[in-house]
C-alpha cells in the first residue's frame, strides 16, 4: 500500500528542517491493510487551518478497496492533528490518497 499527501498546504513528511519537532511534522503514524491513522501539519509544523476540507481516494479508481471516515473539515486546534480512515476491501498495493484542500480568502 502507498501512501500519498495531497495539496500545497501539507508538510511533506521528507521536507521538514531539523529544527521542527518530529511530532509537529506531517507522519503516517500507523498503517495496516484494514486502516491507517496520520498526523497532518504545514511545513513549519503548525496545524492546518481549521476550514481545510479533507478527502480520500484510492488508486486505481477501479479498485473494490473503499476508505471511509477521512472527511470533512479539519477543526480548530493549536498542534498539528491526526485522523484515521478505515479500509475496507482492499487487496494490498493499491495507493490511498489523502487529499487537504484550502478555501481561498479574497
Amino acid at each position: 500500500m502507498v501512501i500519498i499527501f495531497s495539496g500545497g498546504e501539507i508538510g511533506q513528511p521528507g521536507d521538514y528542517d531539523a529544527s521542527i519537532p518530529v511530532g509537529n511534522r506531517t507522519a503516517v503514524l500507523s498503517s495496516s491493510k484494514s486502516a491507517i491513522n496520520v498526523r497532518l501539519a504545514d511545513l513549519n509544523g503548525n496545524p492546518l487551518p481549521a476550514d481545510a476540507a479533507l478527502s480520500t481516494s484510492i488508486i486505481p479508481s477501479t479498485s473494490t478497496c473503499k476508505a471511509e471516515g477521512f472527511s470533512g473539515v479539519i477543526g480548530n486546534s493549536t498542534e498539528p492533528t491526526s485522523h484515521g480512515v478505515v479500509l475496507d476491501s482492499c487487496a494490498g498495493g493499491e495507493i490511498v490518497l489523502f487529499k487537504v484542500g484550502i478555501k481561498w480568502r479574497w
